[in-house]
């Protein structure tokens, strides 16, 4: 599950940074790319040549090096499939759980949308305080993994919960994560996102505003509840680099529909959130028109790729789509989720300011064949979330 992955390791001040340089081999071993995030204060207790040499990697520490170049937490966060936090220490835990940011690991964590494990490390009477379990809880309710700490001899010569697990259990507790403990492990999902382009002459095209995002945080969600997940993206401004997601850039509508044919069938879950184009030129001039052309231009509808397919779905898939409507919102909701044999659809009206395109927020209402949700004001990611737990439910 881990092989070849990019790992981003971030190692904070704790005595149990002495344990980093060997859950870099153990994470080498299984081929994967690291590089490494150390704090000033981890530097005490851990050699930054020998994390060097190891992931063949510069290490970074300061957001700004001496000779006045940039460490960039937002690329670092872009490049890792997964982020580990070993040790985290009781201070760090409390910065990542109030998003206090005040060094490169804070803010490449506040950057990072993906899978995140954090192991703490700390002396006993740290460790059981209800500040650092609340400070877990709070990191757990925002979806992140946490390793939990070992009973054994400690720094202080106490013992008890706070010792750092052993770099194997944590590499296999990643492992069987990624691989095995979660509720959509063994499905394989499709994902349609974007806008579809539909070309006019070989500049101008016909298109919509979307820009593929809320498409783009339900396939992460998918991917980071188990499923591997087929994204067929049309053009978006947004890029993609998640673990189990297999990215399909295509334009037109005829090019979604041939990609999303290949999948459908070896698909479990059905997601068709792209806003494809509903016509499209019948002829497409070849050469760029000029301003003294006089043109008329012909439309014709394009297939319903939603509809086309689920008219063959089997027994056993799961088929979402996606209403985007100004008027009788829940009957042509309904209408539209019935005509084109869904199983839920998930409702986007117009009339909700702020939302849907070129928005990083949504307001949603998810109808199926019994009940009406009615969803909050959220961010796009926290609505994948409501849209991907409905999945599970129904599922």
């Amino acid at each position: 599950m881990i092989n070849g992955k990019n790992i981003l390791l971030g190692i904070s001040g704790s005595i149990a940074a002495y344990k980093t340089p060997y859950i870099v081999r153990e994470l080498v071993n299984y081929d994967c790319n690291v590089k490494v995030i150390l704090t000033k204060n981890a530097t005490n207790f851990v050699s930054e040549l020998t994390l060097s040499v190891l992931t063949k990697n510069k290490v970074n520490i300061e957001m700004v090096n001496d000779d006045k170049s940039w460490n960039s937490h937002v690329k670092l966060a872009e490049w890792a499939d997964v982020f580990l936090i070993a040790p985290a220490s009781s201070k760090t835990l409390s910065n990542l759980a109030t998003g206090k940011c005040e060094n490169l690991l804070i803010a490449t964590f506040l950057s990072y949308n993906s899978f995140v494990f954090i192991a703490p490390a700390m002396d006993a009477e740290m460790n059981e305080h209800v500040t650092t379990n609340n400070n877990i809880k709070n990191l757990v309710s925002q979806g992140n993994f946490i390793i939990d700490s070992e009973f054994g001899e400690l720094a202080s010569g106490l013992s008890g919960f706070g010792r750092l697990s052993e770099p194997k259990k944590i590499i296999d507790h990643v492992i069987k994560t990624l691989s095995s403990d979660l509720p959509l492990s063994g499905t394989v999902s499709l994902v349609t996102a974007g806008p579809t382009r539909e070309s006019i002459d070989s500049v101008r095209y016909l298109s919509n505003r979307s820009t593929g995002l809320m498409g783009l945080t339900i396939a992460k969600e998918l991917a980071r509840n188990g499923s591997e997940v087929n994204l067929i993206l049309g053009p978006s401004p947004y890029k993609i680099n998640y673990p189990n997601v297999n990215l399909i850039p295509v334009e037109s509508c005829d090019e979604m529909y041939i990609e999303a044919l290949k999948f459908f069938s070896k698909s479990d879950i059905c997601v068709f959130s792209a806003a494809v184009s509903d016509y499209k030129i019948s002829n497409k001039f070849s050469r760029k028109i000029k301003k003294s052309d006089f043109i008329n231009l012909e439309l014709e509808k394009n297939i319903d790729i939603a509809k086309e397919l689920c008219k063959n779905k089997n027994e056993k898939q799961l088929c979402v789509g996606f209403a985007l409507e100004d008027d009788n919102n829940i009957k042509n909701a309904q209408k539209k989720m019935k005509d084109k044999n869904f199983n839920f659809i998930v409702l986007n009206s117009l009339e909700n300011k702020d939302t849907c395109f070129e928005s990083f927020k949504n307001k949603i209402t998810i109808i199926d064949n019994h009940n009406t949700f009615n969803f909050d004001l959220k961010s796009k990611k926290s609505v994948a979330k409501d849209i991907v737990t409905h999945i599970i439910k129904t599922k």
